[in-house]
């Protein structure tokens, strides 16, 4: 059964890890905007975002989802090793694959329910 072996092609997945990257993308822009304010020394303005409850979650969200796309990192850096890995089998490449795409996906969903926890939402 060919269509057995077929890579994961699963639309909850991909859209995990594309809700999981659009709340990191929210959180660094918030952490990029608050450092222009911190640079710009304005008082107003930097209570003002701080008193902006999203850009608040933001910004307490983006050290926790950093370090979930670090780990997303590792994994698409391995699975690449493993796409260009010439001394197994395609079959096994399929496999090792389809593995480290169920858990890059496990995580987005992690980060994603570590967001909506601290607040933070697409």
């Amino acid at each position: 059964a060919p269509f057995l072996r077929a890579f994961m092609t699963d639309p909850t997945v991909n859209r995990s890890i594309s809700t999981f990257y659009d709340l990191q993308m929210n959180a660094n822009q918030a952490y990029n905007e608050f450092n222009e304010l911190k640079k710009s020394g304005n008082a107003q303005e930097i209570h003002e975002f701080l008193t902006d409850p999203d850009k608040k979650q933001a910004l307490i969200a983006r050290a926790p989802l950093a370090k979930v796309a670090e780990a997303i990192t590792k994994i698409n850096k391995e699975i690449a090793r493993i796409q260009d890995a010439t001394n197994i089998t395609s079959d096994q490449k399929r496999d090792m694959i389809n593995h480290y795409k169920s858990v890059k996906a496990d995580l987005a969903r992690k980060g994603v329910a570590v967001a909506e926890k601290l607040g933070l939402h697409q």
